[in-house]
């Protein structure tokens, strides 16, 4: 790769996400939609560049395609539906994002008429016409999606027109010359022309000082320096400093959104995310049009609770500013968002705004603050399962486990606790998948986990981190979807997955698999999670496995077959089909009981009446 900074800056992208070098346009694509894509996704989750990446054979002209709904990626209607949830004509945000990467130096105008053509061509599912370009699996899967999303959402769209970003990239030091620039201009035009249905069409010219700084921030702490004329200081034991004052909005800002967008990590430690506004929400509503009004406008701080900040560290500056430094808005998200939307609102910038801000590393006294400050709002169940003495033993368990492999794995309690450490992040495990892959291994319900709802939530603190769990199961799960995880990025172990290509069906089937591989690894029944003398056994075994990379593999691939031929099976049996449709049946409990029967499994970690259900029907053909 020619340019030595972006080249450092794609190597290191890659080591910190364990991707295998490939071609250098090819490194150069994931590096480009990794910094465009993280810029949108925000929020402190998982987020795989590979679900966006579409540069290949018969791409269309388009290296990266994301489709957002409330700035959360969606990759397929099952997603959709996920976010939308129950509340099917509430206000949505709607967004598509496009990219085209290119290794070289200069901008070309060829470049840019074919990606705008890709754009138009990438909607003609929803305009009713035949594609011109030829397209592959993925990029046919994400018109689909865009086509059913506007076909049926369009009325609940915000404003109506979903926002659309296309992103030009390419490592020129200098900016396009103004020939392609006023070309480029006439182009969108004509595309917005063509595509009413879009609130506009914004097309960004990036060259390497761009994408050098989007690299630079995914690895640097959210920091904001306000200026505070009055406060008052409260002096708590266990709190470095709190203080109580009121700030304008024009300075709330720069807590909130970074280049006029919302910064949605900020308020993780939050309730669930922004309810939108409108009929479906009456009070985020009324805040709205509170703001709206110049006369009630004034009243906003006497008609608003106000909002709580808690931060690592407050500096000082001057007797005026205080600068923030990796901060959560604990108390305050729906108020925030709404402000958002009205940051335009004549004279809004000010508004008096009520603000407590707490530095304190205590991680008791934070707890509280956030427990207090989220009493009166329903509380995201997985936060305060964070917060639980389980988490904390678990935790304990990870460091404990570090000198026992050669790769580490480090549990996330709190978002953002290992930024800026020298820490891969593909192997730093957020609460949601820690209980996914718990899920999958240990209770033997794969086809639970595809999506982080509310009835796994429910299920938290009874036959998920259960106080009388032991911990090493959680970590034994982990490690072997890490494990699983790194395998799949190996082109030998992926041709064994030929019979589901899709990315979105891929995921499911991994916890299949990590259900099967402990039965292949240790043939019997699981043991119970509750007895500690079992599982640490148990666990211990499975470990030496999984350390045992060729092994793992061997066992790994032994699972995939197997998961292959009981879905062939089933299909047979239930659909008089041979051909499984992954997609379907991974979703099925029925389908997950048929492998356990067939292998003549019991799991001490079943409920009562699915023991018995798998128990009376278990086949004359165990395993």
């Amino acid at each position: 790769m020619a340019d030595p900074v972006i080249n450092s800056f794609v190597q290191q992208f890659l080591e910190e996400y364990e991707l295998e070098s490939e071609l250098d346009y090819t490194d150069f694509e994931l590096f480009a939609n990794y910094c465009v894509f993280s810029s949108f996704n925000r929020r402190a989750e998982e987020f795989d560049v590979t679900k966006v990446h579409t540069g290949q054979t018969k791409d269309t002209g388009l290296d990266g395609i994301g489709i957002f709904i409330d700035d959360i990626l969606v990759n397929s209607e099952e997603d959709a539906e996920q976010v939308i949830g129950d509340k099917k004509n509430r206000t949505l945000k709607l967004k598509f994002i496009f990219v085209q990467a290119k290794l070289k130096h200069s901008f070309e105008f060829e470049v840019v008429k074919k990606t705008i053509d890709a754009v138009e061509d990438f909607f003609a599912d929803y305009r009713d016409m035949q594609p011109i370009y030829s397209r592959s699996e993925q990029v046919k899967e994400k018109a689909a999606l865009a086509s059913y999303l506007l076909k049926k959402y369009i009325t609940n769209i915000r404003d109506k027109k979903p926002e659309c970003n296309i992103y030009y990239i390419c490592i020129s030091y200098k900016d396009a010359d103004s020939t392609i620039k006023l070309k480029q201009s006439r182009l969108v035009k004509d595309l917005e022309m063509k595509l009413r249905f879009l609130s506009g069409i914004n097309f960004h010219l990036w060259g390497s000082d761009k994408i050098e700084k989007l690299y630079r921030q995914t690895k640097r702490q959210v920091e904001a320096t306000i200026k505070v004329s009055k406060y008052f200081t409260l002096k708590i034991p266990g709190v470095e400093k709190a203080y109580i004052t009121a700030i304008s909005f024009a300075e709330f800002k720069k807590i909130i959104l970074e280049d006029q967008k919302i910064r949605d990590a900020i308020f993780y430690d939050n309730i669930r995310g922004f309810l939108g506004v409108g009929e479906n929400n009456s009070i985020n509503e009324s805040i709205k049009e509170t703001l709206k009004s110049e006369q009630e406008m004034s009243l906003f701080p006497l008609l608003n609770n106000g909002i709580t900040v808690i931060t690592q560290k407050l500096d000082i500056i001057d007797d005026d500013k205080y600068q923030l430094i990796d901060y959560q808005v604990v108390n305050g998200c729906q108020t925030s968002h709404v402000l958002d939307i009205c940051k335009d609102y004549p004279n809004i910038d000010n508004i008096i705004i009520p603000l407590r801000i707490i530095e304190t590393d205590d991680d008791n006294i934070r707890n509280k603050i956030i427990k207090a400050t989220n009493s009166q709002t329903e509380v995201k169940k997985e936060l305060l399962a964070a917060l639980s003495d389980f988490n904390e033993e678990l935790e304990e368990c990870y460091e404990s486990q570090q000198s026992r492999h050669s790769k580490h794995l480090y549990y996330e309690r709190r978002p953002g606790q290992f930024f800026n450490q020298n820490v891969i992040k593909t192997r730093i495990i957020k609460i949601q998948p820690q209980i996914k892959s718990f899920t999958a291994m240990f209770l033997d319900e794969p086809h639970k986990v595809k999506y982080f709802d509310q009835k796994l939530i429910d299920r938290i603190g009874s036959d998920i981190f259960h106080a009388g769990h032991y911990p090493i199961a959680y970590y034994t799960s982990s490690w072997a979807f890490y494990q699983l995880n790194s395998l799949y990025k190996k082109s030998s172990f992926s041709k064994n997955s030929k019979d589901y290509t899709k990315k979105d069906t891929a995921t499911v089937v991994k916890y299949y698999l990590l259900m099967i591989f402990k039965y292949l690894a240790i043939p019997g029944n699981c043991v119970s999670c509750k007895s500690r003398k079992e599982i640490e056994k148990y666990c211990k075994e499975l470990l030496i496995i999984l350390d045992n990379t060729e092994e793992a593999e061997r066992i790994f691939v032994e699972a995939n077959d197997k998961l292959i031929s009981f879905a062939q099976n089933y299909s047979q049996q239930n659909f008089k089909s041979s051909s499984p449709d992954y997609e379907k049946i991974c979703k099925q409990e029925s389908f997950t009981d048929f492998i356990l029967i067939e292998m003549g499994i019991s799991n001490p970690n079943f409920s009562k009446e699915r023991k018995k259900r798998i128990t009376d029907k278990q086949g004359s053909l165990p395993f």
